[in-house]
């Protein structure tokens, strides 16, 4: 359980003042997941309460950790959300991780782009979405394009508005805890979403303040999903692939909601329903009358 420093390095540890670590495999708080030696080894520490190793992702490469979030680990989750994460630089005007910010912009620009070209691909216009097909309307039509990308924003901003509603909603109704069907390994009926303190008059405290980035970080860290609209510029896919990415990006939402909050998968639910039906009215409203409204949206999230 020692590695060099030549083989794969330790992630940086979180800021145990404004987070806690947690143990991948049942989720209780540890105050270390490696331990570093002087001459470059570390040894990984085990959890007190599973007895299994803290976080064995310290040593996995990255591409193993994202294989594991694709086939729907917790594990991978906790190790990005809890352990990873709280230690990487912020924006200071998004709160998020740097890496995040440029992550967030492309999924708009790529459900934009896609948004875009979907009436023409659906009325034959375009035989497919690749980019040898679809350069030339771009081109033709970018004021077209700019204002796509403003409402997309704008479906994402309502869907993340309908996330943390429904988060705090279910905050304030006590409605707390994992449930029974779906509960965290480890995972106290007092989440994070409930004012620890006792006798407190419900002001918030360390973890209503930082919840908002971590539901922001969670949901973005689990659009991977949409990365594979960008097959769609590449290769010839049936239009209706699509919705298998839109499905993909709504359960790895729903997972990393349950671990990152560490809440029961009905509360899960409840949030992204709430997201995607604030998210509906909010398009409504926006394009109202528009011929945009009745293009078929494949995009859900």
């Amino acid at each position: 359980f020692f590695r060099n420093a030549e083989g794969p390095r330790p992630p940086p540890r979180a800021d145990l003042s404004t987070a806690t670590m947690k143990c991948v495999e049942c989720g209780s708080p540890v105050t270390e997941t490696y331990r570093q030696f002087a001459n470059g080894t570390f040894k990984l520490t085990k959890c007190t309460v599973c007895g299994e190793f803290a976080d064995r992702y310290v040593e996995y490469e990255l591409t193993l950790i994202v294989l594991d979030m694709v086939l729907y680990k917790p594990q991978a989750y906790r190790h990005l959300l809890f352990n990873c994460l709280p230690g990487l630089p912020r924006s200071r005007l998004t709160h998020l991780p740097r890496a995040f910010g440029y992550l967030a912009t492309f999924f708009v620009l790529l459900d934009a782009y896609v948004s875009l070209l979907s009436r023409h691909c659906l009325d034959g216009t375009i035989p497919s979405l690749q980019l040898k097909h679809t350069m030339h309307i771009i081109s033709a039509d970018y004021s077209r394009f700019l204002y796509v990308i403003w409402l997309t924003l704008c479906h994402y901003v309502g869907y993340l508005a309908g996330v943390l509603g429904a988060c705090y909603s279910l905050r304030a109704l006590h409605v707390l805890g994992g449930d029974e069907d779906g509960e965290d390994p480890g995972t106290s009926r007092q989440g994070p979403l409930q004012d620890r303190r006792e006798g407190s008059s419900g002001s918030p405290d360390a973890n209503d303040v930082s919840l908002v980035p971590r539901v922001v970080d969670a949901l973005i860290l689990s659009s991977f999903g949409k990365l594979l609209l960008g097959m769609l510029l590449i290769w010839e896919y049936p239009f209706h692939f699509r919705v298998l990415a839109n499905c993909i990006v709504i359960s790895s939402h729903l997972l990393a909601l349950r671990v990152g909050l560490s809440i029961g998968s009905l509360q899960a639910l409840v949030m992204v329903v709430c997201g995607l039906s604030v998210r509906y009215v909010g398009r409504r409203f926006l394009e109202g009358d528009s011929p945009w409204c009745t293009w078929p949206s494949y995009s859900w999230v």
